[in-house]
């Protein structure tokens, strides 16, 4: 029904501009520990509904991409919470590991589809699907690794929520520069804000350390 996928749409795009809105705003207050959490929870929720809108929409238009891209960005949110949970003591289960497998899948996909679309010349959805898959499946086999063995209080768990959110952040900061800045080039609205944000996230993830008197563990 039209009225289902204009709710849809709707409510994606609402939920993204909350995303980013409150992402920044969780990312400004990371030593306001209070604040910090709400606007983090405003953001995973906003994210659940940005997911959600994203494979309806996806699926009802046949759009592969997409659908990859959300798992992606989701899977990030998703093990961004876990992983301060699992630093609380938590246990992996079987979400974490359908969720993990899930991504996995997704960025094989990309891949293969940058390599069966291909036909001797380089087009930026190549680029673009190689880089997301490969990125895609080297973040959920990573996560594999980790939730084999979880141990309370190991400062990793910490490190990877702070990574994960981030990515997530970076994520929403893609999608408003793929749809939102139109005069950008396809590969630089797409490749540009992982590229540029990336290393400024590991710097202060790094600043973070210090300031909780982790730096040495990093």
């Amino acid at each position: 029904m039209e009225w289902i996928e204009t709710v849809s749409r709707v409510a994606h795009i609402l939920a993204g501009a909350i995303a980013l809105v409150s992402g920044l705003l969780a990312l400004g207050f990371f030593k306001v520990i209070k604040t910090h959490c709400m606007f983090g929870k405003i953001f995973f929720y906003a994210m659940t509904m940005v997911f959600i809108t994203a494979i309806h929409l996806s699926t009802v238009h046949g759009i592969d991409f997409l659908f990859c891209i959300a798992v992606l960005s989701y899977f990030s949110t998703y093990h961004g919470v876990r992983s301060l949970l699992f630093w609380k003591g938590t246990k992996s289960n079987y979400r974490d590991w359908t969720a993990a497998l899930l991504t996995v899948g997704a960025g094989l996909y990309l891949i293969a589809k940058a390599a069966f679309s291909f036909n001797g010349n380089i087009r930026a959805e190549h680029i673009v699907y190689l880089a997301f898959g490969t990125l895609t499946s080297f973040l959920a086999i990573q996560s594999i690794r980790s939730i084999k063995t979880i141990e309370t209080g190991n400062i990793k768990w910490f490190e990877s929520h702070r990574g994960n959110m981030g990515g997530a952040l970076i994520a929403t900061i893609t999608a408003f520069s793929v749809t939102a800045i139109d005069f950008l080039p396809d590969l630089v609205a797409w490749l540009g804000p992982t590229i540029i944000l990336t290393p400024l996230l590991t710097l202060l993830i790094r600043k973070t350390n210090k300031i909780y008197g982790i730096a040495n563990q990093a």
